[in-house]
């Protein structure tokens, strides 16, 4: 069964909340029908059908068969647009998703134009970024000291960070994050905001992959706290003898990690 993880954007910020409940009851009703495999899927997403986030659908999927005792019933498949990384993979797998389809990515793999990997043929591009997802995951997995994926599935270690208690409580029992953030709601105006402007990506008009990366100028992409010159700074602190030239540099890295990255 394909369920779809989309929501109706003239419903607002509440049809986020609706769709997710359609989830609920409909991966609920088709594995009591004696369905065994359930694909999570927002390949059908649109400007006017903005994505559900996937680990948002995935949740509110694996916490309804939990709490009806039928969560072993079915394997859940994630058919996903949004994951992308091996620490998407991660989170995907140790939240409870038996498979994962990055269909965007793997189109990117195969058929994106990059000079470093022009004399490879589609096949041979996609076969090297499931190897390195792979390489990637195994590396996360040994540093809990798991050695098996089945292990890892639904193990859920992670520390959420910036998610309001509600929305934890709601898709994440049993996690608490140290900090105040986001609700579902202010998810949900964040996703229609950014799909009124992203339109449905096609295979021949995949989106540049600059967009997925970390960058430490400009908007895009996600900036490091720790840059190199605040590492420069922390090596000084800890390498200083004199006494006086270290209170120094106490107050200047104290200024220094105050300031926006």
């Amino acid at each position: 069964t394909v369920l779809d993880a989309t929501f109706d954007r003239s419903a607002g910020t509440d049809g986020l909340w609706d769709s997710l409940q359609a989830l609920e009851r409909e991966s609920i009703s088709r594995v009591t029908a004696g369905d065994t495999i359930l694909i999570i899927s927002d390949r059908s997403a649109t400007s006017e059908r903005p994505p559900i986030p996937s680990l948002l659908a995935l949740r509110m999927v694996v916490n309804a068969l939990n709490r009806r005792g039928i969560r072993l019933n079915a394997s859940i498949v994630l058919d996903s647009a949004d994951i992308r990384t091996t620490h998407h993979f991660a989170c995907a797998i140790g939240f409870g998703a038996t498979a994962i389809c990055p269909y965007i990515a793997w189109a990117i793999a195969e058929r994106y134009d990059h000079r470093t990997v022009a004399r490879l043929d589609g096949e041979t591009r996609r076969q090297n970024y499931r190897k390195a997802l792979e390489n990637g995951l195994l590396k996360i997995m040994s540093k809990v000291g798991i050695s098996s994926v089945r292990s890892y599935c639904s193990s859920k270690l992670f520390t959420p960070l910036g998610l309001r208690p509600e929305l934890l409580g709601t898709f994440f029992p049993g996690l608490a994050s140290p900090i105040g953030g986001l609700e579902l709601e202010e998810i949900a105006q964040r996703v229609l905001q950014y799909s009124a402007r992203e339109m449905q990506y096609s295979i021949t008009e995949l989106p540049m992959t600059y967009r997925f990366q970390e960058h430490r100028r400009g908007g895009a992409g996600e900036k490091h706290v720790m840059t190199a010159a605040r590492a420069r700074t922390v090596h000084q602190l800890v390498t200083v003898e004199d006494a006086e030239e270290r209170s120094d540099l106490h107050f200047r890295r104290a200024l220094y990690f105050s300031a926006p990255a």
